[in-house]
């Protein structure tokens, strides 16, 4: 007959592994006075996951309950039922460079998960290391089980006294066709965690997400498909949309206009007459180099009217991200070279089929109409190398509508949340009659906004 075995001794019970569970929760419960008289509320901490307590907990709230006992039951029914906008994702911010965020971002971008060459890790890392950047810059990371899922990289910066939050860089990179960075299956959800969390989280007044795609994941999650997102945050909404031409290079020719084609042809041979010719420059510390006398020619056109170059720490920051881009085969510089000196630059990115015309510079007083010659140019080098578009970005420069086959919107999008910092830029700005509107931005009895 089997031998039992003895139960634990004490000493070895109290050392077993203590049962986690949800039943059993940090919070607190409340009366709070209203119009209709008291009422009460509670709050409560559940863990994520009962076996993995370092993926932290998330709050269930509920509140109006007329009676202790109504409040039981809300109780009840909050921890025996699914909880909504997905408990199991967890939403954090953290530093741009720390290895697990880029360690993420690599695999997501390896599994086609980056929408926007904006949005690659050598771009965002690269261009966003320029310190006046770097210092409001985080990345917005979802994670679902301890496993980030997602993505979406921010700057916050003081704009007129406000504390304004938009899309890292957004202020002087000009970045198009944003949404978070996730595979299409999961884009849905991280965006509404994303979206919830930028007009949750405190300290930000106003939120310009300028550079959206139309029709994103996280454009709708900020206006569209989610409203209740918006519901009692948000005091004013503004969506501008900003034209970005591009070219579709499945048709041949390439350049759909006669007489472009003639002016393109015409500028090229020119350039030949004198000894020049048209070259594209791949390799990474080329491309630095090329990159360098685009940015001294874009400056010396434009000058302060293009903040894109305008400082050395700009400049530099754009070094270090074409380095990686190109080592990667994401960066290019075409040229137009003259009889002793590039006369035309222009940097492009490629993502996937996509070549992206970033900028260009362009020595005066050489050829005639150099940038014209030179786009016509990379648009025919493009097609040859069998990519589908050449996305001329945002503008409606007359120049592009020569160039263009079609035209997409991206979007900006300004929230300005109920805060009293608004409250107050509110009273000082707007007239009297409008008192009704700073009464609502002003905090409530509880200090909070």
């Amino acid at each position: 007959m089997p031998r039992r075995s003895k139960p634990p001794a004490p000493d070895d019970a109290a050392q077993k592994r203590q049962r986690r569970s949800r039943s059993r929760h940090a919070g607190s419960i409340a009366d709070y006075p209203t119009k209709q008289g008291q009422r009460w509320k509670f709050q409560i901490y559940v863990p994520r996951d009962p076996e993995k307590p370092e993926l932290g907990e998330f709050r269930i709230t509920r509140g109006a309950a007329t009676r202790v006992a109504t409040l039981g039951r809300c109780l009840i029914r909050a921890l025996t039922k699914p909880q909504q906008g997905s408990p199991d994702l967890l939403v954090r911010r953290l530093r741009m460079l720390e290895p697990t965020v880029i360690s993420a971002w690599r695999r997501l971008q390896a599994a086609g998960g980056v929408p926007s060459p904006f949005l690659t890790w050598q771009w965002c890392t690269g261009v966003l290391s320029e310190p006046d950047t770097a210092s409001g810059t985080s990345v917005c990371v979802v994670e679902r089980h301890g496993a980030i899922i997602g993505l979406f990289p921010v700057e916050q910066t003081a704009v007129a006294g406000l504390q304004t939050l938009g899309p890292a860089g957004w202020q002087w990179l000009a970045p198009d066709h944003l949404d978070v960075v996730a595979l299409p299956q999961d884009r849905s959800e991280v965006a509404r965690a994303t979206a919830s969390d930028i007009l949750s989280r405190g300290g930000v007044d106003v939120v310009d997400l300028d550079g959206l795609a139309d029709r994103s994941a996280l454009a709708l999650a900020l206006t569209g498909s989610n409203p209740r997102l918006t519901r009692r945050r948000v005091v004013h909404r503004r969506i501008e949309h900003t034209v970005t031409p591009y070219l579709s290079l499945d048709r041949r020719p390439v350049l759909r206009s006669a007489s472009l084609r003639s002016q393109v042809g015409r500028g090229l041979r020119a350039v030949e007459r004198a000894g020049g010719s048209f070259a594209v420059s791949t390799d990474p510390q080329d491309v630095v180099d090329r990159l360098d006398e685009l940015m001294r020619l874009h400056v010396e056109r434009f000058g302060e009217a293009s903040a894109v170059f305008a400082t050395e720490d700009r400049r530099r920051a754009h070094r270090i991200a074409a380095r990686q881009l190109a080592f990667d085969g994401l960066a290019r510089i075409y040229r137009l070279q003259g009889p002793e000196a590039d006369v035309g630059l222009l940097y492009a990115l490629r993502h996937g089929a996509t070549l992206s015309y970033y900028s260009s510079g362009m020595r005066p007083g050489v050829f005639s109409s150099p940038g014209r010659t030179l786009l016509g140019l990379v648009a025919m080098a493009a097609a040859e190398d069998g990519l589908d578009e050449l996305d001329l970005l945002r503008g409606d420069h007359e120049y592009k509508e020569r160039f263009a086959s079609g035209v997409r919107s991206d979007l900006r999008i300004r929230l300005v949340k109920a805060t009293p910092a608004v409250g107050a830029a509110a009273a000082r700005r707007l007239p009297a009659g409008l008192t009704l509107l700073v009464e609502r931005l002003r905090p409530g009895p509880s200090g909070t906004s």
